[in-house]
C-alpha cells in the first residue's frame, strides 16, 4: 500500500488538511506495468485534468488569510481510497463481515488495512465524491465502472 495513502487516512483520522491544487500540475507519464510506482494501469490519477496554478495577485486583500475547501480535501482522501481499490462489490463483502466478526482476517492483507474499507460503509458518499470530482478528470471507463459498482451497492445494500 503506498505510503500517500496512510498518510492521507492519518490525516483524515485526526481532522487534518493537506494541500491540493484543483488540477494536476505535473504529467506523469509512468503508469503501467514498468512504472516504478503507478503500476495499475488503470490508475484514476491518470486521469485527472492538468493545468496551471492560478497566478496570485499582486496585491492580497487580506494577507495571511487561506481559503480551505474541507469538502475538496475529502473528496481528495476518498478519491485515493477508491483508487486503490480493485473490486468494490468483494471488498464491500469483505467490509460487511468485518462488521459482523471484527477479528475476522482478510487473506493476504494486514490488519492496519482493514480502516481502508470502512469508506465502503457508505456508498452514497463515494458516489457523491465521485460525482464531485469528475470535473476535475477527463473521461475514462474507470470511472464509469466504479460509478456503476457504487450504484448497484446503493440499490443493493
Amino acid at each position: 500500500m503506498p505510503w500517500d495513502i496512510h498518510w492521507a487516512v492519518t490525516c483524515n483520522h485526526i481532522g487534518g488538511l493537506w494541500i491540493s491544487p484543483s488540477v494536476n500540475l505535473i504529467t506523469n507519464l509512468g503508469f503501467g506495468e514498468t512504472a516504478t510506482h503507478t503500476r495499475f494501469q488503470d490508475d484514476l490519477r491518470q486521469y485527472i485534468k492538468r493545468g496551471c496554478a492560478p497566478q496570485r495577485p499582486a496585491y492580497e486583500a487580506n494577507p495571511g488569510e487561506s481559503k480551505v475547501d474541507e469538502q475538496f480535501d475529502r473528496s481528495l482522501f476518498l478519491m485515493e481510497v477508491l483508487n486503490a481499490y480493485r473490486n468494490i462489490r468483494a471488498l464491500s463483502l469483505w467490509q460487511r463481515a468485518l462488521e459482523r466478526t471484527p477479528n475476522l482476517m482478510i487473506p493476504g492483507m494486514p490488519p492496519y488495512t482493514r480502516t481502508l474499507l470502512s469508506p465502503l460503509q457508505r456508498p452514497t458518499e463515494l458516489l457523491a465524491i465521485l460525482d464531485y470530482v469528475t470535473p476535475f478528470m477527463t473521461d475514462n471507463p474507470r470511472l464509469h465502472r466504479l460509478k456503476a459498482d457504487l450504484a448497484a451497492l446503493v440499490a443493493h445494500p
